[in-house]
């Protein structure tokens, strides 16, 4: 077994074989930095984009013309971000249109993919035509509503609240609209809660950007029961939203994050999801204690299991990675039985830890597993495929009593050593003194230190500035603490 560490992304890479290890240097040599004698952390050199030299050399600012800002939203399905300070439009897959307005009266306009080709003018017709042109293909735009909201606003003005109550007015058999959307990674989340219960179907996104709906059918029709969404915006600090829609009213709850919320459905599924007539608010659980979350659960509180792999897959381009794991199908759970893994809740995440070890392997729904070493080695973690780890944990880990883990503990770094006798004075006369505990020389003034080590390397370290010198041999050490020792090197 091979391995590589990543000194920069603190990432190590294991490997069964040497040509395993070998194709992966070749494929990553381009990325490779040169040691630089005297640094510990190593960065290429940022070479700036027009895009970022663009962004450097102005301010931004809100265009604030009700109409401009309109006719962005309107035809170009371009909304202004207030965290961002520019307007945005979405693109198929994950790429972005974005307007930047400037100070001095100025727009550049350039895709988010590529920051070499952009668009920069004075004239606002032409900058409006080049929008129009690379928007020809948006999407219909996540934050809408609060984009509206924002119109004709200047940039410091406070966050603009959207209320959905103007058109979300629920009922037994009503159609439900709304401007909150879920993400994708939790639409798949209670759809698969829904095909655990049966007789539930689901149906998301019911306007361009409305509520996750959960329908039952009954007597040849279909009534929507129950929905959930999230809030472009919430001032109260809660922008989730359950609605339980019965036969003459609704009653809704609201939760702080995606965690509450997917507790609180899924413990009262039941109660949420019946075609009745009349409220079920005193029956069922509104809060949810932080202790849930805070503590591994029992299998019965566990979410379903992916019902097939194309789950795995689920957040596979999305620019930024999910945050949360996944259940692994039944079939690929039954594997990670056979190798000693059982599943357990961290939070409201199903993560899979090891009966005997401790180790702990996590599935996300971007085909990204990553197997955690928590007892043995805490700062080697596994990254593959969900195939691959798969069958990697297959051939490396057994269940039952004596079960050890694939990677060993750690030894101990070493510490470094005495110079010897004859360097011994030297060191003395520039005010160094062993220190037994960390294996090094330490000034006594000024607490810079010198290792040595492995013999006869030996590293000096300046306290003051944290800069390291390396010394190739003791000889060189020696010349370095005769012009120390005189005043060449001083405090």
């Amino acid at each position: 077994m091979y391995s590589a560490k990543d000194s920069i992304n603190a990432d190590i890479q294991v490997f069964e074989t040497w040509p395993e290890m070998e194709e992966w240097l070749e494929r990553n040599k381009n990325n490779f930095l040169v040691p630089q004698s005297g640094v510990s952390h190593y960065q290429a050199p940022k070479v700036q984009t027009p895009k970022d030299a663009m962004i450097a050399a102005h301010v931004k600012i809100k265009i604030g013309d009700a109409k401009k800002e309109t006719d962005l939203l309107e035809i170009c399905k371009m909304g202004w971000r207030p965290s961002n300070h520019y307007y945005k439009a979405y693109l198929p897959g994950s790429d972005r249109v974005q307007l930047f307005a400037f100070s001095d009266g100025s727009f550049m306009v350039c895709k988010k993919s590529d920051k070499q080709n952009i668009f920069h003018s004075y004239d606002w017709n032409d900058v409006f035509e080049k929008c129009k042109a690379l928007t020809t293909n948006a999407l219909p735009n996540e934050e809408y509503a609060e984009s509206k909201a924002w119109i004709g606003k200047p940039m410091d003005a406070p966050a603009q609240s959207v209320s959905p109550q103007a058109t979300f007015q629920p009922a037994v058999g009503a159609a439900l609209s709304a401007e909150y959307s879920l993400s994708p990674i939790e639409v798949n989340t209670l759809q698969i809660l829904a095909q655990s219960k049966g007789g539930v179907t689901t149906q998301s996104n019911v306007m361009p950007e409305g509520f996750f709906v959960f329908q039952v059918p009954k007597g040849g029709m279909t009534f929507n029961v129950c929905a959930v969404g999230k809030k472009a915006i919430s001032p109260t600090g809660k922008k989730y939203k359950v609605i339980h829609a019965y036969d003459g009213g609704q009653e809704d709850w609201d939760f702080a994050n995606w965690n509450q919320a997917y507790s609180f459905i899924s413990h009262n599924f039941g109660a949420l999801t019946q075609v009745t007539d009349q409220s079920v608010k005193g029956t069922v659980g509104a809060a949810v204690t932080p202790q849930i979350f805070a503590q591994p659960t029992s299998a019965a509180q566990l979410p379903p299991n992916s019902p097939g792999k194309n789950s795995y897959t689920l957040a596979v381009g999305i620019d930024k990675p999910p945050t949360h794991t996944i259940r692994l199908t039944v079939q690929d759970e039954q594997t990670m039985a056979d190798a000693g893994f059982e599943p357990k809740m961290v939070g409201s995440d199903p993560w899979y830890f090891h009966k005997q070890t401790g180790d702990a392997v996590k599935f996300f729904p971007n085909d990204t597993a990553k197997i955690l070493f928590v007892k043995t080695n805490n700062k080697v973690v596994i990254t593959k495929k969900i195939d691959d780890a798969l069958a990697w944990i297959k051939s490396h880990f057994t269940a039952g009593v004596g079960a050890v883990s694939p990677i060993a503990q750690p030894p101990a770094a070493p510490k470094g050593q005495k110079a010897g006798a004859m360097y011994e004075k030297l060191l003395t006369d520039a005010g160094f003194e062993w220190d037994q505990n960390t294996g090094t020389y330490i000034q006594t003034l000024n607490k810079d230190s010198i290792e040595v080590k492995p013999f006869p390397k030996s590293t000096f370290l300046d306290s003051t500035t944290g800069q390291a010198k390396t010394f190739k041999s003791l000889p060189e050490l020696a010349a370095f603490l005769k012009n120390y020792a005189t005043g060449v090197k001083k405090k």
